[in-house]
C-alpha cells in the first residue's frame, strides 16, 4: 500500500482546495479520504451539478458545497474563485448508457463536450497562482497501441488539428450552450477522421474517434490544456478504477445502465453465485456471458489486459501530484498490468462459480506498465493495492453494508 501523504506536504495553511465531481465515485471518496488526514489547509469546496446528490460527511474544516456543472462557464468562474487548488474528477468516467444514443457521432459529440470542452473551459478559467489536477484515461494509449506507427502518427496529427480548432472558440460560445453545440455538429459534418484498421488481418475498417470517443476526446482535452496551462496543471492517466463507493447490486446488469468494466464483472458474477439470472434470458448474450436451456452459463472474454488501480490508491496519488516537486504536466499512473484472463479466473474462484470462460483471440498489441511516472510522485508498482486483495476486500465490505 502507497505510504500515505501528510496535507502539510502538499498544501500551505491558507489553501483553498477545490475538488469538481464530489459526489461522484472517486471525488466523493476522494472528500473522505481528505478527511481522515490530518488537514492544515483552510478550506474544503466542492462542486457537484446537484446539491442533493452530496452527502456531507462530517468534516473537521470548513467546508462548502456549491452547486456547479463543469460545462457551465459561468459557474466553473465562480468556483475557481478563491481555490489555490483545483482537483477535477467530474466527467472522468463519464459513458453513455446504451440505447439513448442515435449514432457514434453523436456519442463523439457528447464526450467531446463532456471532456475537450470541459478541459477549454477550466483552462481559460485557471489563473496564475492556482494548480489544476485534471483525471485522464490510460485508454489513451491503447488508443494508438493498436495501430501501426504511421497509423498513429496520422491519428495524432488529426487531433492536433482538432484541438487547434476547439481553441478557437470564443469565451462567448462557451457560455451559450446551443451555439456551441452548432458549432460542434458543423465540425463532425465537416471534419475528416481517419479510418483505419486495427491491425493487418482485420477485415473492417473503423472510424477511431467514434470507435474510441472517450479516449479521443481525453487526449483533446489534455492538448488544450498542456497548450494553455502547462506549467499549472497536473494531468493523471488512470485506469479501471474500482473500490469501496461504486455500486455492483444486480442494477449494474441493466445495460442501460453505465458502468465500468471490473464493476459489471462482478456484479454479474455475484448475480450468478446468488442465483439471479433473471438479467440474462436463454440464447442471449450480454457483456459476453451466454446462458443455454440447463442454465449453464459461459462467458468469452478478450485476450487483453486491465489495469486494476484502487480508488485509494488514486487519491493518494492525486494529493501527490499537488507537491511543489512535481514539474510534468502529463502523469500516466494506472495500476498493474493484469490480464483478462487472470481477472476472470479470480472471480470466478472467489464466487465459487461453474462459469465457462472462453478467451477470444488475443488482441495484436501489448501494453507495458510505465513506473517511471509513478516515481515522480515517489510511488513504485509495489506500493500500489494488490488487485486481488482490494477486490476482495470491496466485495466483502460491499455485502456487510448490504
Amino acid at each position: 500500500m502507497i505510504k500515505s501523504i501528510h496535507t502539510s506536504d502538499t498544501f500551505s495553511d491558507d489553501a483553498v482546495i477545490g475538488v469538481l465531481g464530489g459526489s461522484g465515485f472517486i471525488g466523493s471518496y476522494f472528500i473522505k479520504y481528505l478527511n481522515s488526514r490530518s488537514q492544515n489547509f483552510t478550506c474544503l469546496k466542492v462542486g457537484t451539478r446537484n446539491k442533493r446528490n452530496f452527502l456531507k460527511p462530517d468534516f473537521r474544516l470548513p467546508l462548502e458545497v456549491v452547486e456547479c456543472d463543469h460545462l457551465n462557464y459561468k459557474q466553473v468562474t465562480e468556483f475557481f474563485r478563491g481555490c489555490t487548488h483545483i482537483i477535477d474528477f467530474a466527467g472522468l468516467a463519464w459513458q453513455h448508457p446504451g440505447g439513448k444514443i442515435t449514432s457514434k457521432n453523436d456519442l463523439l459529440k457528447q464526450e467531446i463536450v463532456q471532456n475537450a470542452v470541459s478541459a477549454l473551459i477550466k483552462a481559460r478559467n485557471l489563473q496564475a497562482d492556482q494548480l489544476l489536477v485534471w483525471t485522464s484515461t490510460s485508454a489513451i494509449e491503447t488508443m494508438f497501441a493498436r495501430l501501426s506507427e504511421k497509423d498513429s502518427n496520422t491519428l495524432r496529427t488529426e487531433v492536433e488539428k482538432l484541438a487547434a480548432v476547439l481553441l478557437e472558440i470564443p469565451d462567448k460560445m462557451l457560455h451559450d450552450s446551443s451555439s456551441l453545440n452548432i458549432f460542434l455538429d458543423k465540425i463532425l459534418s465537416e471534419y475528416n477522421f481517419s479510418s483505419f484498421r486495427v491491425s493487418p488481418t482485420a477485415r473492417t475498417t473503423i472510424i477511431y474517434a467514434t470507435e474510441f470517443s472517450y479516449a479521443y476526446s481525453k487526449l483533446l482535452g489534455q492538448i488544450l490544456l498542456e497548450k494553455l496551462c502547462p506549467e499549472r496543471v497536473r494531468i493523471l492517466q488512470i485506469s479501471d478504477v474500482y473500490g469501496p463507493g461504486q455500486d455492483i447490486s444486480e442494477k449494474i446488469l441493466d445495460p442501460l445502465v453505465a458502468a465500468r468494466r471490473i464493476q459489471r464483472y462482478i456484479s454479474a458474477y455475484k448475480a450468478i453465485a446468488e442465483g439471479h439470472l433473471e438479467w440474462l434470458p436463454v440464447g442471449t448474450d450480454l457483456f459476453g456471458f451466454t446462458r443455454d436451456s440447463q442454465n449453464l452459463i459461459s462467458q468469452k472474454i478478450w485476450s487483453d489486459w486491465v489495469f486494476p488501480t484502487h480508488v485509494e490508491d488514486v487519491c493518494n496519488l492525486v494529493l501527490r501530484s499537488c507537491s511543489k516537486g512535481v514539474d510534468k504536466p502529463v502523469l500516466r499512473v494506472h495500476g498493474n498490468r493484469v490480464s483478462n484472463l487472470e481477472l476472470m479466473q479470480f472471480l470466478k474462484n472467489y464466487f465459487n462459480s461453474s462459469v465457462r470462460i472462453i478467451e477470444n483471440e488475443p488482441l495484436d498489441f501489448e501494453m507495458v506498465q510505465n513506473s517511471q511516472d509513478l516515481e515522480v510522485l515517489g510511488v513504485s508498482k509495489l506500493d500500489l493495492i494488490d488487485f486481488k486483495t482490494g477486490i476482495k476486500n470491496w466485495i466483502e465490505d460491499h455485502i456487510a453494508v448490504t
